[in-house]
């Protein structure tokens, strides 16, 4: 039995999905090294001691330092994830599944098994509106304990979600 992690389309699927989370994680880094650039500017005055006055250098400081800090939880979510989802695929093969999507709750029907109920684990709206135009299609996943890794055929991403039931 070939396990999931075995078709290049998986790795593929599976290395887009863990640089968007390294895409993120660049993302804080920018914006930690543009806040220390700007307080750097801020303390070199004209004279050693006097901070130098430059219009809305401190506002910008503030706004790199929330683009940081909202970053860089998100890129480390998703490379947590990607880590999780990997250990999974490695393990179990993939599974047909017919899908029914409501919002984020969705209703995964094996071919020949019961229902599997979970909850999308992504609020983007795009990624949503993409499963949300597979419903009643099959698409493959493996489920492994309160885990579920969803692929789409031409999809180039993973999606994940956790059972709910």
């Amino acid at each position: 039995m070939a396990v999931a992690w075995d078709r290049p389309q998986t790795r593929a699927d599976w290395r887009s999905y863990r640089d968007a989370g390294l895409r993120w994680l660049a993302a804080a880094l920018v914006c930690a090294v543009l806040t220390l650039g700007g307080v750097l500017v801020a303390l070199h005055g004209p004279q050693p001691g006097q901070p130098q006055r430059i219009p809305f250098l401190g506002l910008t400081i503030v706004l790199f330092t929330v683009g940081a800090a909202g970053t860089l939880p998100i890129g480390l979510g998703v490379l947590a994830r990607a880590s999780a989802w990997r250990n999974a695929l490695q393990r179990e093969p993939w599974r047909q599944a017919e899908l029914r999507i409501r919002g984020l709750s969705l209703a995964l029907t094996p071919t020949g098994g019961e229902p599997i109920r979970a909850r999308l684990l992504t609020t983007t709206r795009w990624r949503v509106q993409t499963l949300q135009a597979l419903d009643e299609h099959e698409l493959s996943m493996v489920a492994v304990g309160r885990t579920v890794v969803l692929s789409a055929s031409g999809a180039d991403t993973l999606y994940g979600a956790r059972r709910t039931g």
